[in-house]
């Protein structure tokens, strides 16, 4: 019984002094990753932007099958002041709602320096036919973010 107690410390020694090792090319090969990813490692991080709508009007449509649209101005503001990423791209999911119900939707993709930014447009509401725009408010449902990462076209 001592010899398999004997025995079974040298295995557990042994596994140890390799794991000790290890850990230096581990961490070696963490940061080379990381550095790889660039601002792709950060992915899972939330910046907290927040959306201030400060105009959102509707015109109607200019002929019989045209489209109604919708004019708007977004400040954006990044609250997570940690955010280690200083510039990207974003994507914003609007909605367009009647009596708190959903009945059109629509995305619009902005950039952000410094933290803060606004983005202002007009959108066509394809396919949407109301009898009315009066009652029709905007609002952010969601967005999301992504690195700015640009490449050259490739040539051959």
């Amino acid at each position: 019984m001592k010899f398999f107690i004997n025995v079974f410390f040298v295995v557990c020694f042994c596994l140890i002094l390799s794991c000790e090792k290890m850990l230096p090319e581990t961490a070696s090969e963490i940061k080379q990753i990381k550095s790889n990813l660039g601002d792709y490692q950060y992915m899972s991080v939330d910046p907290q932007l927040s959306f201030d709508i400060k105009k959102a009007s509707f015109k109607k449509a200019n002929t019989y099958l045209g489209n109604p649209e919708v004019n708007y101005t977004v400040t954006v503001k990044q609250n997570n002041l940690d955010f280690p990423v200083n510039e990207y791209r974003f994507t914003v999911y609007f909605g367009v709602y009647y009596n708190e119900e959903e009945v059109y939707d629509f995305i619009d993709l902005g950039e952000i320096s410094d933290k803060i930014t606004s983005i202002s447009d007009v959108h066509p509401m394809y396919g949407f036919t109301p009898k009315s725009l009066s009652g029709l408010e905007v609002e952010v449902k969601s967005y999301s973010w992504s690195p700015i990462c640009e490449f050259k076209p490739y040539e051959e």
